[in-house]
């Protein structure tokens, strides 16, 4: 360029690793919106790897859309396994040595984990996303995060666990839950460098909870992190920093 002009530097684009079970095929409430927000950063020029649930439970017909097809490229499913036997006996035995306590899904946790941390290795993610629920993305996010030191966004799309919904659909913020589930909060609560909610509402009812959402001490390596949830609240999303 001439000297003394200035040139406009387009900003990187955030490369995210999306942890989340409902995505991919979208065949319930949970899948069509994770599916729809990946879809989203794809099309704004992110690179966006998904791990998803092949066998998620299906309440709508697997219907076929060309969109998605931009989506299945890059998502990597590891199913659940729906029979009981050895093998699913082992694979939550390896779950609980991965994740250090026992949760829902170990199972699938464990596939997940193996698959996440070949592709950390080999990309440089600005940040792993979770999408919750189910609550094991979060679980699985935050082996991640510990091990290889990422920003971490965690994603509330529900009150964790169901109990906790307000009534008469469940108990209200302050009922009491299972020893794993108390335990997956807190280290989310804890360690998530961010948490973001799908509006404000939500967030505000999660303030009521036991375990509190607290603003993260670091926001260390959190390009991707930041972009993402700044853009999540712009388009009328809600979030903790």
């Amino acid at each position: 360029p001439a000297e003394g002009r200035s040139v406009a530097v387009e900003p990187a684009r955030p490369s995210l690793l999306f942890i989340a079970p409902a995505c991919m095929p979208p065949v319930n409430a949970e899948a069509i919106v994770n599916a729809k927000l990946v879809l989203a950063m794809l099309d704004a020029g992110w690179h966006v790897d998904v791990i998803a649930m092949s066998n998620l439970r299906r309440l709508y017909a697997d219907t076929h859309f060309e969109a998605w097809e931009q989506i299945s490229s890059t998502t990597h499913e590891s199913s659940l396994p729906t029979e009981w036997g050895p093998a699913t006996l082992l694979a939550r035995m390896r779950g609980y040595m991965k994740v250090g306590y026992l949760t829902t899904d170990l199972d699938w946790a464990h596939r997940a984990l193996r698959s996440a941390m070949k592709m950390v290795t080999r990309t440089p993610y600005d940040a792993v996303v979770s999408r919750a629920s189910p609550i094991v993305a979060h679980v699985v996010a935050s082996v991640l995060a510990k091990r290889f030191g990422m920003a971490w966004i965690a994603n509330w799309n529900d009150p964790a666990p169901q109990v906790r919904y307000p009534p008469p659909y469940g108990k209200g913020p302050t009922a009491a839950i299972p020893r794993h589930f108390d335990k997956t909060l807190r280290r989310s609560a804890l360690k998530a460098t961010w948490h973001t909610f799908p509006c404000e509402r939500l967030r505000q009812y999660s303030a009521h909870f036991p375990v509190q959402l607290p603003v993260p001490s670091s926001r260390r390596g959190c390009h991707g992190a930041a972009q993402f949830c700044q853009e999540a609240e712009s388009s009328g999303g809600a979030g903790y920093r």
